[in-house]
């Protein structure tokens, strides 16, 4: 599936949510980048040269990229964080109107994002097929 249906179901598989269409884009579009920089996606070639050097072709990641299910299973996670710190942040700006937020507060979320960055990311995409001496 691409990303803009990926987000589509995404969505649609919410009870509530302060995000719409474009902005689930753009948040797995962001985690799809971060997968990126440690392992490449499944659309891109990555391969030996004819010299025996290691050759990758980055994909440019828009909405209509492909992402195999595995993929998403490591992309989808740090997206949810992206979209449950920004609906933090949208409650948070509205206490100016006497809105009481609910759930964590954008910097607890933020914590989980790094976390998540720095300890799962890495080990969840990074791949690179054996080679011997």
């Amino acid at each position: 599936m691409n990303i803009a249906q990926l987000a589509t179901q995404w969505l649609d598989g919410l009870a509530t949510n302060l995000i719409d269409q474009a902005t689930a884009e753009k948040f797995i579009i962001e985690a799809a980048r971060e997968y990126q920089a440690w392992g490449n996606l499944a659309v891109e070639k990555a391969d030996f040269d004819d010299n025996g050097d290691w050759a990758f072709q980055a994909a440019k990641i828009t909405k209509e990229t492909e992402l195999t299910a595995s993929e998403w299973g490591v992309i989808k996670p740090l997206a949810e964080l992206f979209a449950e710190r920004e609906s933090a942040l949208i409650q948070e700006s509205s206490r100016v109107a006497s809105h009481e937020p609910y759930g964590r507060s954008s910097a607890e979320i933020q914590s989980d994002i790094t976390n998540y960055r720095i300890e799962y990311m890495r080990k969840f995409a990074f791949s690179m097929p054996p080679t011997t001496i």
